[in-house]
């Protein structure tokens, strides 16, 4: 700021650029400050969480953070709404879904820490063959309620089918389908001593509800989401 009449000779526009440096300067330490309200997640409420974890177990350093945040969150969307601003019920939002978010993800991460997806998929595993017709298919998912079946050809996984698949297709075409024309080919699959965690994660990452359990090429069973909210509801006893 000291430096600007020295570079600039027009003692207006200086004026100016001291102005707008000085105000940008302000704003900065407000939001430094700001950014230190133990409201979980923002910076303060990490901070607040790493106090707690040095007391207690990390799950429930975050559980007390983010309630702690979710308590700024309901103050900030009051008095976003009482003087009419829409910055501070965006942060009220933002504080709120995200306190939620993140310590929603550390106590499935802490239940299910020691689970490996072969100790609780389900098995054995209804899998279908690549020449199966696609209205039987549909049957199935209606006697059984399950959305997805692996389709296993020779003992040997070559893909799966699912309710998205059969949605992309016309219904005046299935009849003349079989599992083969509309099976999504790139399966993702893991090993029985993968952690359930890792599952969980890519069911979120690829937006999917199953994967299938592999060991050498062969099938040995399915792990759902339901499976997953299963574990974790009897880990909680």
């Amino acid at each position: 700021m000291y430096i600007i009449p020295l570079a600039v000779s027009d003692p207006p526009t200086a004026g100016l650029l001291i102005f707008i440096a000085g105000y940008l300067g302000i704003l900065n330490i407000i939001l430094c400050f700001f950014n230190l309200i133990p409201a979980f997640p923002m910076d303060g409420g990490r901070v607040l969480r790493a106090w707690l974890a040095t007391r207690m177990p990390l799950h429930e350093a975050t559980r007390i953070a983010a309630n702690v945040g979710r308590g700024f969150a309901v103050l900030f969307g009051i008095v976003g709404l009482v003087t009419f601003s829409p910055f501070l019920i965006l942060i009220a939002l933002f504080i709120y879904i995200g306190a939620g978010m993140e310590s929603t993800a550390v106590k499935y991460s802490h239940l299910l820490q020691d689970v490996t997806v072969g100790s609780m998929m389900s098995t054995p595993v209804t899998t279908v063959p690549p020449n199966l017709p696609v209205s039987q298919v549909v049957d199935m998912m209606y006697a059984s309620k399950h959305l997805g079946f692996p389709v296993v050809e020779r003992d040997t996984l070559i893909g799966i089918i699912t309710l998205a698949d059969l949605n992309r297709t016309s219904p005046i075409d299935r009849d003349a389908m079989q599992v083969r024309d509309v099976m999504s080919r790139e399966v993702i699959t893991l090993p029985p001593t993968a952690p359930v965690i890792d599952a969980l994660r890519i069911m979120s990452s690829y937006d999917i509800g199953r994967i299938p359990v592999v060991l050498d090429g062969r099938i040995l069973g399915i792990v759902t989401r339901t499976d997953i909210l299963k574990v974790t509801e009897l880990r909680q006893i």
